[in-house]
């Protein structure tokens, strides 16, 4: 556990699922969900700075037990894509605590990743000057990834479907990226959960 209340995660949650054909958030993953997973290992990493933003199958996923005592956030422009629920989310977390220095931005259909990982971005941003740390993909990097306060104007200023892949890429210079070792496999259809398992 990180004791570290200028550094607040954010758990992207509110796509709809559409390959998936239901709600991929309440897929059965270890003694949960895979949201209930990802919301378990934030907490085992910063457990009084944790944001979800919700949209998609909203009435379905609300009641999970894991988002008892957590700040949710509904997406209603959650059809128009991620980076609306970016926006959304780094704007709420600034109206709690606008002394906030880094978010940590995770999504909640990679449950091979662990609060071991989270520790990792987060040590090496500290450790580092620079304002991104992402996870390496292929050929380039992406979320889980955590960005300093520099990118909050930006972060909140996403549309659509422009996630932080598009911030990561373009301030190439001033990102740190971490190899997850398999770790950021993603689930977008039954196929990829029934191989995961």
């Amino acid at each position: 556990m990180i004791i570290n209340n200028d550094i607040a995660i954010l758990i992207l949650a509110a796509g709809e699922s559409t390959r998936m054909g239901g709600p991929k958030q309440l897929l059965p993953w270890k003694e949960t969900t895979l949201l209930g997973n990802s919301i378990n290992e934030a907490r085992l990493v910063l457990p009084k700075n944790i944001n979800v933003v919700l949209g998609g199958n909203f009435d379905l996923i609300k009641n999970l037990s894991e988002l008892k005592h957590i700040n949710s956030i509904y997406n209603s422009n959650f059809k128009l894509g991620q980076g609306t629920s970016i926006s959304l989310g780094i704007s709420h977390i600034l109206k709690i605590n606008s002394n906030i220095k880094a978010v940590l931005i995770v999504l909640c259909d990679q449950p091979l990743i662990t609060s071991t990982y989270l520790v990792h971005l987060i040590y090496n941003f500290n450790r580092s000057n620079k304002g991104i740390v992402a996870t390496k993909y292929d050929d380039t990097a992406g979320v889980p990834a955590i960005f300093g306060k520099r990118y909050f104007e930006e972060l909140t200023n996403l549309k659509d479907d422009m996630g932080a892949k598009s911030i990561i890429a373009k301030n190439s210079s001033d990102v740190i990226s971490i190899d997850a070792k398999g770790k950021e496999i993603d689930i977008d259809t039954k196929e990829d959960y029934r191989n995961l398992i």
